[in-house]
């Protein structure tokens, strides 16, 4: 009698809960109308941000119309990808294939090293840039070059868009001024490299050059941008967040858990700010658990996770949905057609956006590359012709964006030198 007492009582609890959160979106609800504009905000988080598919798979089972999309780090990924008109089955499948222990690694893969190059790669166990006859630590832990094929690859079909406003839903990424301070949304330019920039985890992936700016991830400034997605016209925001967590005073006797408090204080009060501008909000935090950011091997659970979270919101999503419906708004959401535009410019230039100035470099290069103007090339042929470059080993990280020009692409590459190398 005492066991169905408990149960009833927790039954009726859950009546309750669901009860006030449907009374809650009810409320909500009453303003939305047929020119209500909604917003999606995904925040950063490193691997953790993989539970964001969670709810993009919510949003496209119920066919719920998103006009404008922000994210941060992997939020930004996952929304710049999803603006383009990737689903959230596709992204699942994307994330499944990517090989995460490349993305995590500088090391070029032995085929792709220049054969001039191949009898002193990988000798040594350690290797050491020498700054001014000085061996000192790598100034970054990951550069990303694979990272840039994947992205590069992954936004084929939209390398002929410079106005982010133009992808299937608009959408704004973050990024953080590391020289001067501030927050940048990326709203123009190369997208893989916006995308690059909002992964730009400090002290993890090297920084990112746009427009003369030196970038990392988002995160720094806004974790979280409902606050950005709103500016862009978003009426109603739905959200996703798996931010920091504060750690006790036990576990910051570690001090790199001190230093990581230091940051998360200021994420999460901003967090606070932010949960007020959103509609629908799954907080994916408490049940992340002990995953980091770093935990991108464990993929598969986070994702398990996000799409558990996200269908304790069912309730939400159904009322929105069906409201949207009643309201005549339709969902409709499919893939960019790639345009094949010939190349009819190449230009090639420092990591910095300062042209390369030695015709004698400029000629090695498009030597390796054996690329022509006027000519269309798909992506694996393009990525074959940076991989040439960059497996010469003369430089740490060789990139490549498309500006659009006169019915043309103009392909800009970009080259960082590698430091001279003291092995040991």
């Amino acid at each position: 009698m005492k066991k169905l007492l408990i149960l009833g009582t927790f039954i009726f609890s859950l009546f309750l809960k669901s009860q006030q959160i449907n009374d809650s979106l009810n409320v909500r609800l009453q303003n939305v109308t047929k020119d209500t504009k909604f917003g999606l905000a995904l925040s950063g988080g490193g691997a953790k941000g993989f539970a964001h598919i969670g709810i993009l798979k919510m949003i496209d089972s119920l066919g719920i119309k998103v006009d404008y999309i922000t994210g941060t780090s992997m939020g930004g990924i996952l929304g710049g990808l999803y603006a383009m008109g990737y689903n959230a089955d596709q992204l699942k499948k994307t994330i499944y294939k990517v090989d995460w222990n490349r993305i995590l690694s500088n090391k070029i893969p032995y085929s792709k090293v220049n054969i001039s190059e191949k009898d002193e790669y990988d000798k040594y166990i350690l290797e050491f840039p020498v700054v001014k006859g000085v061996p000192t630590l790598p100034s970054s832990y990951i550069e990303g070059q694979y990272m840039g094929e994947v992205l590069n690859t992954l936004t084929f079909n939209a390398k002929h868009i410079n106005d982010f406003s133009k992808l299937r839903i608009p959408v704004e990424l973050t990024s953080s001024d590391i020289e001067n301070g501030g927050l940048v949304m990326q709203k123009k330019g190369s997208l893989p490299l916006a995308i690059r920039s909002t992964l730009a985890i400090p002290a993890a992936f090297a920084p990112v050059y746009i427009d003369g700016k030196l970038l990392v991830d988002g995160g720094l400034d806004r974790n979280y941008p409902a606050n950005e997605v709103r500016q862009m016209g978003a009426d109603f925001v739905i959200g996703g967040y798996t931010g920091f967590r504060l750690f006790t005073k036990k576990e910051i006797e570690n001090p790199m858990k001190m230093i990581y408090q230091t940051h998360a204080i200021r994420s999460v009060e901003d967090f606070k700010h932010q949960k007020a501008l959103s509609n629908i909000l799954v907080d994916f935090v408490d049940p992340l658990g002990d995953i980091t950011t770093k935990d991108f091997a464990r993929f598969r659970k986070i994702i398990k996770i996000g799409e558990i979270e996200a269908r304790k919101h069912l309730p939400e999503f159904v009322a929105l949905a069906e409201a949207q419906k009643k309201l005549g708004i339709k969902y409709e959401h499919e893939m960019i057609e790639e345009v094949k535009l010939p190349t009819t410019k190449f230009t090639f230039n420092e990591e910095d956006g300062t042209p390369i100035r030695d015709a004698a470099e400029i000629e090695v290069i498009k030597s390796q590359m054996n690329l022509t103007e006027g000519k269309y090339y798909d992506a694996k042929t393009v990525n074959a012709a940076i991989d040439k470059v960059f497996g010469m080993r003369q430089y740490e990280k060789v990139y490549y964006t498309y500006t659009n020009v006169n019915d043309g692409l103009v392909m800009n590459v970009f080259v960082k030198r590698a430091k001279k190398e003291l092995s040991s």
